[in-house]
């Protein structure tokens, strides 16, 4: 899978363990899908090579619709800082079977 990330993200304290958020796709589709674990992989290798930190992160159990401008919530946490989790959205675009592109957003503050 080829991935690019588009947009700058923005890292206050960067974050290595987490906890899933809940992700909705839906069983039946006429998009290609792609394991939340697998797309997990790649917004940590791209979080990673961005920031030059270590990341842990979860997108949830359940398979992903690769859906044109789709966002998908993950929770991202750092090894320096592992009680806090952070909101990443990612919003999926470029699909062409099962490669797509993601952009990587990464909230300011930690999940309260």
């Amino acid at each position: 899978m080829r991935i690019i990330n588009s947009n700058r993200l923005v890292l206050t304290a960067l974050l290595a363990t987490s906890v899933g958020l809940g992700l909705t796709a839906c069983s039946f589709s006429a998009n290609p899908a792609v394991s939340s674990a697998d797309f997990a992989k790649n917004v940590k290798t791209s979080l990673d090579k961005q920031s030059g930190l270590s990341t842990t992160v979860d997108c949830g159990s359940k398979d992903i619709d690769l859906t044109e401008s789709a966002v998908v919530h993950c929770d991202v946490v750092g090894a320096d800082s592992p009680d806090q989790h952070y909101d990443a959205a990612v919003t999926i675009s470029g699909i062409k079977g099962g490669a797509y592109d993601i952009a990587v957003k990464v909230a300011d503050q930690p999940k309260p």
